[in-house]
């Protein structure tokens, strides 16, 4: 009889073998394992900061609307609710994690709600849709992170409207001024009113007013402020007829109120903080002393008018008449000569012609002196006789290795006045020809502004001469002025 098959029993030598039979195929699939739930894990978005802030007033707002910074939703609300003295509302926010540098000390909250003004409307979106919260970002550096935030009531005002320079305005009274009102310098909006208060001791009221940085040099210390609020009625009545005279700032100022300011002359420079007055209304001599004022630090000066005049040649051309050309020109003094550069376009039409004349601010200069003029880089130079306010070739003269705040000056017609007009750094490049700069978007009138000499903002040191061309607008640096110590 043949014995059954008999089972040979063998010993693990490890724990691994008893679980997984020796086969190293479950090692492989515990590795895919671990891999798989690593790739789900990094693939799962970071949730990001979560903030609180109590608002004085919900105003509708509801989980699941957005906290948006410059038109971009940065965050999510993620409940709403009254704390725990039901004064305020509790809302939590959820930030992105590409915003969680928002989460800092400073940083403010509103709830953007619609808003129509005569001069201005914002957040009608919310009006059939949902809220949002706006958020201005902490301009502190050195902020710490925060978690916990008090909303404000009331978008910001300075949010609103570009950076500048705060002022205190402090009057008897309120004068209806409240916060947003314009301030405004001969009609244009140069400021905002940030806030009014009473003073500490109640005694006055304290306007806080931002003027635009683009509007700074309208302000000195002899600046004046006054407010512009509701309507002026005069109504005159006699045997002559009688009129009836409204006077107001515009439909804005009429019903929010508004402060005016004007600068009568030249005074020391303004710091953030300065105290000004509020007075109830102007004075004429303010604005007839305004006349005068120039709102920059630096002196204008070395812009002359030049004129060209001649009678068109031929017989039939002869009865035209007489014509004209005008443009600027650049006074320069060397070594004691006195000179003036203009552009040589001005006479390009009237060079052939007869009875040609050319006057350079109160001199006339003659045919012979205009024939060896020198030329470069489209421009003349003549030497004058007159003493001029000129730019001294040795000392007011510079060159730009980069773009400069800039302005163009012109003289009035009656020589006692010098305008300017400002040429922002961003509008200025290198030409191709290395030789002068072009100007971006110039919209400068030729008539008015072409020769005038181009000086910078700090200094008023000369640069060039503007030249403004059929196709293109450009400064010629005075180093390519010809018989300056610089050519």
């Amino acid at each position: 009889m043949n014995n059954p098959p008999v089972a040979e029993v063998r010993s693990r030598s490890s724990k691994l073998h008893q679980y997984f039979g020796g086969s190293s195929l479950w090692i492989l699939t515990l590795l895919c394992l671990l891999v798989s739930a690593g790739l789900i894990w990094w693939s799962m978005p970071t949730r990001g900061t979560i903030i609180s802030i109590r608002f004085p007033e919900g105003h509708g707002l509801q989980p699941e609307d957005t906290v948006r910074y410059r038109g971009i939703e940065v965050g999510t609300v993620e409940s709403v609710g009254l704390d725990e003295t039901l004064g305020e509302v509790d809302v939590h926010v959820l930030l992105n994690p590409s915003a969680t540098q928002l989460a800092t000390e400073g940083t403010r909250f509103w709830i953007v709600r619609p808003e129509l003004s005569l001069t201005r409307i914002s957040g009608l979106e919310t009006a059939i849709g949902h809220k949002y919260i706006g958020v201005s970002p902490s301009t502190d550096a050195d902020a710490r992170t925060a978690h916990h935030f008090q909303g404000l009531a009331d978008v910001p005002v300075d949010t609103l409207s570009d950076s500048g320079i705060e002022l205190i305005l402090r009057g008897d009274k309120r004068y209806g001024i409240s916060n947003g009102s314009a301030v405004s310098f001969r009609g244009v909006e140069v400021g905002t009113v940030l806030d009014v208060a009473l003073a500490k001791d109640g005694r006055q009221v304290h306007a806080r007013v931002r003027i635009f940085d683009k509007y700074r040099d309208l302000l000195t210390s002899r600046t004046m402020f006054w407010a512009t609020s509701g309507v002026d009625f005069d109504f005159n009545f006699g045997l002559q007829g009688s009129n009836f005279d409204l006077d107001t700032e515009s439909l804005d100022t009429l019903f929010r109120g508004g402060v005016s300011m004007i600068t009568p002359g030249q005074g020391d420079p303004v710091s953030p903080g300065d105290v000004f007055t509020l007075h109830a209304s102007a004075e004429d001599e303010w604005l007839e002393s305004a006349a005068s004022f120039s709102p920059t630090s630096v002196v204008l000066r070395g812009a002359l008018p030049v004129t060209v005049t001649w009678k068109p040649s031929g017989l039939i051309r002869g009865y035209l008449g007489e014509k004209s050309a005008r443009c600027n020109g650049v006074a320069l003094a060397h070594n004691g000569v006195n000179s003036v550069v203009f552009p040589a376009d001005v006479i390009e039409n009237a060079k052939d012609e007869k009875e040609l004349a050319l006057t350079v601010g109160k001199e006339t200069i003659s045919i012979e002196a205009l024939e060896s003029a020198a030329s470069n880089g489209g421009l003349l130079q003549l030497e004058t006789g007159d003493d001029l306010d000129a730019f001294d070739t040795s000392s007011d003269l510079t060159s730009m290795d980069q773009p400069l705040e800039c302005l163009a000056v012109r003289q009035s017609g009656n020589g006692k006045t010098y305008f300017h007009m400002s040429i922002g750094a961003n509008s200025i490049k290198r030409s191709e020809d290395a030789k002068s700069w072009d100007l971006i978007d110039f919209n400068g009138d030729r008539n008015v502004w072409h020769g005038a000499p181009v000086v910078t903002a700090e200094g008023g040191k000369l640069v060039g001469v503007l030249l403004i061309l059929p196709r293109q607008t450009k400064i010629v640096e005075v180093g390519n002025v010809p018989g300056s110590d610089s050519n």
